[in-house]
């Protein structure tokens, strides 16, 4: 079994975007795990699609040694299953007009690879990778125009969209 465990500075899953006044940080909150798991949901990608993940499990933390910052992290744990990909998915529209960076904090079970992604309307998602150690809090900080595009056909101009 493996589990993945979430949290950030502050307790929340931040977007900084281009500095504006001098050493200025507007920091835009996703979910701030402090009181249930909100819209995260588990997907599983296969041979069959796309699909729920019915088989993992997505909750709030309140453990000490789970817990980076605040009352709680979110917890997503699942079974290493061949020929399935499972995917810890916030499925809904955000507004990311002038981001720069992505920054969370993770801890797993077990040493993996974690892909953050984001998708466009158009079909497009983008991606980076990073490296999460067992056992270790890891910060992972992704430059929003650094993504990679998946498929470069499914995006026109080859850029993500933040908007």
């Amino acid at each position: 079994m493996n589990k993945v465990i979430l949290a950030t500075i502050g307790a929340c899953l931040l977007l900084c975007p281009v500095h504006g006044q001098q050493g200025a940080e507007k920091k835009m909150v996703i979910s701030d795990f402090e009181a249930d798991a909100g819209e995260w949901t588990g997907l599983t990608l296969g041979e069959a699609g796309v699909n729920p993940d019915n088989d993992s499990k997505i909750a709030i933390t309140r453990e000490a040694a789970s817990v980076k910052t605040g009352k709680g992290a979110l917890s997503y744990t699942y079974e290493i299953t061949p020929k399935i990909i499972r995917v810890l998915a916030l499925q809904k529209p955000l507004d990311l007009t002038g981001m720069k960076s992505l920054r969370f904090w993770v801890k797993c079970s077990q040493a993996t690879s974690i892909i953050v992604g984001l998708g466009e309307a158009s079909g497009a998602s983008y991606q980076s990778n990073a490296h999460c150690p067992v056992g270790a809090w890891q910060e992972v900080a992704v430059n929003l125009d650094e993504l990679t595009v998946d498929e470069p056909a499914k995006d026109p101009n080859g850029k993500l969209d933040l908007d």
